[in-house]
């Protein structure tokens, strides 16, 4: 029986590391299409430019420039990064 117990907590945390890294990978690939979606303001993707902190530029139904579009998309993407990956 303790095996058997071994073997599932074993697999459960299998799991766990599995969707995590599958959530990392869909986290990746949203940023990567946002980047494609906005190219004229690629070199605004570089988190150094805002010292890892960038600010809600709210452009959603709003106009924005492309740099300030790419600043909001990293605002967002890092507030997903926090909700679906642990620390």
């Amino acid at each position: 029986m303790l095996g058997i117990a071994g073997l599932y907590v074993t697999g459960i945390k299998a799991g766990r590391s599995a969707l995590l890294r599958t959530q990392a990978v869909n986290l990746a690939s949203d940023m990567a299409d946002r980047i494609r979606a906005n190219r004229r303001a690629i070199t605004a993707y570089d988190m150094d430019a805002y010292g890892g902190a960038p600010t809600d530029q709210s452009c959603i139904g709003n106009d924005c420039t492309s740099a300030e579009l790419a600043e909001d998309d990293i605002f967002r993407w890092q507030a997903a990064i926090e909700a679906a990956l642990p620390g």
